[in-house]
């Protein structure tokens, strides 16, 4: 955002300030992709990465229980 004030501020010429707030806007919204994108990938991760600690606790619980009757056969 300060770009786009320093921009505005003090143009050279109105089509030079048309053209680079044009410049300005698509990066910003090119930073906002990438944010948005950066925030569905950590959502992703942490949804995984919850799964597999179910998947492990589930394959330990079954492994100690198989393994606990076993010894009492």
């Amino acid at each position: 955002m300060r770009l786009r004030r320093e921009v505005v501020r003090s143009p050279k010429s109105v089509k030079s300030s048309l053209a680079a707030q044009a410049v300005l806007r698509r990066v910003e919204n090119e930073r906002d992709d990438a944010l948005a994108s950066m925030h569905s990938m950590t959502v992703e991760r942490d949804t995984l990465h919850e799964r597999l600690k179910v998947h492990k606790h589930l394959l330990l619980t079954k492994f100690y229980t198989s393994s606990f009757d076993y010894f009492f056969i």
